[in-house]
C-alpha cells in the first residue's frame, strides 16, 4: 500500500507527463506545504500574490490538507 508521500509523488509525475506535451504550460511555483492546511492557505496567498495571472493551481492534497 502506498503512504500519502508516495501518492502525492505518483500524482505529480503524472501531472509533468501530462503537461510536457503543453510547451506553454509554465510552472511558476512548487511548494511543499507538510499537508497542513493554515500552511496550505498561506503558501498559496503568497503564490498567487506574487503570480496575479495564474491561469490553475494543482495542489497534491491528503487528509484534507488542502484549500477551500
Amino acid at each position: 500500500m502506498l503512504n500519502d508521500r508516495d501518492i502525492i509523488q505518483n500524482r505529480e509525475n503524472s501531472f509533468r507527463s501530462a503537461i510536457s506535451v503543453y510547451p506553454d504550460i509554465k510552472i511558476v511555483s512548487e511548494q511543499v506545504a507538510n499537508l497542513e492546511r493554515a500552511q496550505t492557505i498561506s503558501i498559496m496567498e503568497t503564490i498567487l500574490q506574487t503570480n496575479p495571472d495564474i491561469d490553475a493551481v494543482l495542489a497534491g492534497n491528503i487528509n484534507d490538507g488542502g484549500m477551500e
